[in-house]
C-alpha cells in the first residue's frame, strides 16, 4: 500500500513550489506516495480534518507555532520546514542555513569594493535576525561597520506601506554612499529599491541592493532588477522527503535541525557595479559595465561620458589618463566577473545533471544508456515524416534523453515517450511520430529541435541553425576513441557478434555505446572516474575544438592502426591542419561533413561528435576524427569557453574544474584497440597511456589517483 503523505506547503510562492519540486524528485526516484496537496498560501491554517486523519507522514511549512502544534498533535511522523519550532518535539526541522546566507551576501558586496554597508530586515523574525547578524558579523571581521534597520512584519505594530517607505527613506539618507545594502528577503529588497527610486538615488552606482530567495518574478518586477541570494529550496524538499521516508519505514524519530546551504548569488542590475567614490570615474565605469562586451576603447568611454576628450588642460589629461586606467584594468575585471557568474551557473547545471544520473540509477539500478531508445525495425524510414510521423530512433539516443524527467523536464519526456502529433512547422499531421521519436537528426520532431536550458552552459553563446537543440554536456566514453560507432549491441537490440568484443576492449568509460553500465562496474571508484564533461558548440569560426576535422586518408578500423597519419595510432595526427598564425583555429574548413554535424549540435543524439568525450588529449585540445563519417569516434577532448579549463562531472556527482595543463601522459601514444576478429590489439586491459587525465576517464583499469586535480 502506498504511504499516505500530507504536504502542507504553500503553492503561492516560488520558494514553496521549488520545495515541492524537490519532494517530487524524491518520489519519482524512490517509490510512489499517495499525496494530499492543495492550493494554499503561507498564512493558511492547517486543514480542519487533520486532527482525525490517519495518514503515514506530514511535511509541513505552516506559519505559527500554534498551527505547528496542531500538526504535531496528529502523532504522525513529521518533517517541519519552518524555523518556528519549540525544539522539544520529536521531529526534524529542515531549513536554509541563514548564517551562510548572511555571510555570502557580505562577501559578495565586499568583493564589489563597497566600504559602507546597510542591512534591512524584519523585527522579531528569527530567520531575518539570523541573516542580519551573520551579515554584520562578517563585515565586522573584515573591519567594517553596518547600519541596520528593522520593522515589524506582522501585527498591530507593523506599518502601512507609506509609513514603511518614509522610514526606509530616512534610513537611506543617514548612510554615506556608495553603500551596499543587504535585505533579509526579496520583498524587503523591493521596498528598498522603491525608496531609492522615489528619492532618485542611483542604483547600483550609489546604492546597491541584494535580497534573498531569488524569486524570479519579484526580482524582475523590481526597478532595476534585484540581485538575490539563491536558496536551495529543491534540496530542502528532497531532503525532507528522504527523512520522512526513513521515519515512515520505522527509523528513529529524533529532534534535530538540518541546514541546507544556499546555492550562490544571482547577479542582476541592482548590484552589477564596482563601488567608486569619484563621480567622474563612476560615470566612466558605468559605461564600461554596460558595454564591456562590445569591444569599446578609451575614446568610446570618454566620448560617452562627455568629458575630457578634447581637453588639453592638466585636469583633463589627468581624467583622460584615469579613464584609460579604468579601461585597461577594470574592463577585464568586469568581464571576468560576468564570466565567473556564467561559470557558476554552468557548474550548477552540471550538478543537477549529476543528481539526475544518481536518481536515474536509484530508480532503474543502472545508468542511462548512451545509445538508448527503441530498437531499429526492418524497413521504413527512421527519420519519419512531418506529415505521417512514424520514424525510429534506432537506439541512437544520448544519455541526456533519459535524464529529462529527472531535471524537471517531465513534460518534454512525456512528449518523447508517447506518440506525438506536433511538428516544428506547425502543420497538420495525419498520424503521429513514434514513441521515443524518430532518428535524433530529424529537425521536424519538436523535442529534438528544442533547446533545454539545463543542458546549456551560459558561457557558450552558440544558438540557432544549422544545429538542432544544442548541448554543452557530454558523456565520457573512456580513454579510447576506437570504433565508437559500434556497440556491444546492434541498433536492433541483438548482440553485435562482429564488433562486440572489440567494443568491450576499447569502450572503457563510465558509459558504453548501446550497453548498460552500473555504479558497481566503476571499479576505480566513483570519485576517481569522470562521468561527463563540458563541450563547446560550434560558432562558425573553424575553432579546432568544435569544427569537425578528419585525418586524410582515413583511419581504418578493419586493419591494425599504425603510422603517424592514423588517428588511432597517433591522436595528434590532425595537428598539421592547424593555422600556425591562429593556433586555436584550423587553417581551412573541412569539407567532408555537412554544416549540421558539428560539436554539440544535437543534444538527443549519441553520435560522439555531438554528445561524447574521451580523455586522450587534455581539455581544449583539437578534435580529430578517423574518417568522413563522424560516428566513428576519434579524438574528442572536453572543451569550454571558460579560461584555462573545463568542468567535469565525477561519478559521485561532484563537479570539478580541470585545467588545460592536467598531466596527460604521452598524447602521441596509440589508443587502446582490438580488431574485430581478435587477431591483433593494443593495451587491452592495461592502464591508460594518457597519464592522470586518461586514468580519470576509465572505469576499471586499476589506476590509482594520487594527484590532486
Amino acid at each position: 500500500m502506498k504511504p499516505r503523505v500530507a504536504l502542507l506547503i504553500e503553492t503561492s510562492s516560488q520558494f514553496g513550489n521549488e520545495i515541492l519540486h524537490g519532494i517530487l524528485r524524491y518520489i519519482k526516484s524512490h517509490g510512489d506516495w499517495s499525496v494530499f496537496l492543495e492550493q494554499r498560501d503561507f498564512m493558511r491554517t492547517p486543514p480542519h480534518w487533520l486532527k482525525k486523519w490517519h495518514g503515514d507522514g506530514i511535511i509541513s511549512r505552516v506559519h505559527s507555532l500554534e498551527w505547528l502544534d496542531e500538526v504535531i498533535e496528529t502523532g504522525v511522523p513529521l518533517v517541519n520546514l519552518n524555523d518556528r519550532s519549540r525544539g522539544e518535539d520529536q521531529h526534524i526541522d529542515v531549513q536554509s542555513d541563514d548564517d551562510q546566507v548572511g555571510k555570502m551576501a557580505a562577501e559578495y558586496l565586499l568583493d564589489r569594493g563597497f566600504r559602507h554597508f546597510g542591512c534591512c530586515g524584519f523585527e522579531g523574525e528569527g530567520w531575518s535576525v539570523r541573516r542580519m547578524a551573520a551579515f554584520v558579523r562578517t563585515l565586522r571581521r573584515a573591519g567594517f561597520k553596518c547600519s541596520t534597520y528593522e520593522s515589524p512584519k506582522y501585527g498591530s505594530e507593523s506599518h502601512d506601506w507609506e509609513e514603511r517607505q518614509k522610514r526606509i527613506t530616512k534610513w537611506l539618507h543617514s548612510m554615506p554612499r556608495p553603500v551596499g545594502i543587504f535585505t533579509c528577503n526579496d520583498v524587503r529588497g523591493q521596498a528598498v529599491l522603491d525608496a531609492c527610486s522615489t528619492e532618485q538615488l542611483a542604483v547600483p552606482e550609489t546604492v546597491a541592493v541584494i535580497g534573498v530567495n531569488n524569486d524570479n518574478l519579484l526580482c524582475d518586477f523590481c526597478s532595476p532588477p534585484l540581485s538575490s541570494v539563491m536558496l536551495d529550496a529543491k534540496a530542502i524538499g528532497y531532503t525532507a522527503a528522504e527523512l520522512l521516508d526513513r521515519y515512515m519505514a520505522g527509523g528513529p524519530r529524533e529532534s534535530e535541525t538540518i541546514f541546507i546551504s544556499p546555492l550562490g548569488v544571482v547577479t542582476r542590475q541592482s548590484t552589477d557595479v564596482m563601488a567608486i567614490d569619484d563621480p567622474d570615474v563612476a560615470a566612466a565605469l558605468q559605461f564600461i559595465r554596460e558595454n564591456a562586451c562590445r569591444g569599446i576603447t578609451v575614446k568610446d568611454v570618454t566620448d560617452a561620458t562627455g568629458r575630457f576628450h578634447s581637453s588639453r588642460t592638466i585636469g583633463g589629461n589627468r581624467h583622460y589618463w584615469c579613464v584609460g586606467v579604468l579601461v585597461g584594468l577594470l574592463l577585464p575585471a568586469v568581464q571576468a566577473a560576468r564570466e565567473a557568474a556564467r561559470r557558476m551557473s554552468c557548474s550548477n547545471n552540471f550538478k543537477q545533471i549529476g543528481l539526475a544520473i544518481h536518481n536515474y540509477h536509484a530508480a532503474y539500478n543502472q545508468l542511462p544508456r548512451h545509445g538508448g531508445g527503441s530498437h531499429e525495425t526492418p524497413g521504413g524510414d527512421s527519420n519519419g515524416d512531418e506529415t505521417i510521423g512514424g520514424g525510429n530512433d534506432r537506439s541512437e539516443l544520448s544519455i541526456l534523453v533519459g535524464l529529462t524527467p529527472f531535471i524537471e523536464q517531465q513534460a518534454l519526456w512525456e512528449s518523447i515517450s508517447n506518440p506525438s502529433m506536433q511538428n516544428l512547422s506547425n502543420t497538420t499531421m495525419t498520424s503521429p511520430w513514434s514513441p521515443m521519436g524518430p532518428a535524433p537528426q530529424t529537425r521536424e520532431y519538436v523535442p529534438w529541435s528544442s533547446e533545454i536550458p539545463g543542458f546549456r552552459c551560459p558561457s557558450d553563446p552558440g544558438t540557432g541553425l544549422p544545429s538542432l537543440g544544442r548541448t554543452n554536456y557530454a558523456a565520457c566514453l573512456g580513454d579510447s576513441g576506437y570504433i565508437l560507432q559500434k556497440g556491444i549491441n546492434q541498433t536492433n537490440g541483438d548482440p553485435d557478434t562482429v564488433y562486440g568484443q572489440a567494443c568491450r576492449a576499447s569502450h572503457r568509460g563510465a558509459f558504453m555505446v548501446r550497453n548498460t553500465t552500473r555504479f558497481r562496474d566503476i571499479l576505480d571508484g566513483l570519485a576517481n572516474t569522470i562521468a561527463a564533461a563540458e563541450i563547446t558548440t560550434y560558432l562558425g569560426d573553424l575553432d579546432t575544438r568544435s569544427h569537425t576535422r578528419r585525418i586524410s586518408p582515413g583511419s581504418s578500423s578493419v586493419s591494425a592502426p599504425s603510422g603517424n597519419a592514423n588517428v588511432y595510432s597517433n591522436p595528434t595526427a590532425c595537428d598539421k591542419y592547424i593555422d600556425p598564425t591562429r593556433p586555436q583555429f584550423w587553417a581551412t574548413a573541412e569539407t567532408g561533413f555537412d554544416a549540421g554535424r558539428k560539436r554539440g549540435f544535437k543534444w538527443a543524439s549519441s553520435n560522439p561528435i555531438f554528445t561524447a568525450v574521451v580523455t586522450i588529449r587534455a581539455p581544449n585540445k583539437p578534435l580529430c576524427l578517423p574518417t568522413s563519417d563522424d560516428e566513428y569516434g576519434g579524438v574528442l577532448p572536453p572543451s569550454s569557453r571558460h579560461q584555462g579549463g573545463v568542468h567535469v562531472l565525477m561519478g559521485d556527482g561532484a563537479v570539478k574544474f580541470v585545467t588545460d595543463s592536467i598531466e596527460a601522459g604521452n598524447e602521441t601514444a596509440a589508443m587502446t584497440w582490438q580488431l574485430r576478429d581478435g587477431s591483433d590489439s593494443n593495451n587491452v586491459g592495461g592502464k591508460s597511456p594518457y597519464g592522470l587525465w586518461g586514468a580519470l576517464g576509465t572505469r576499471a583499469s586499476k589506476e590509482v589517483i594520487e594527484a590532486d586535480f
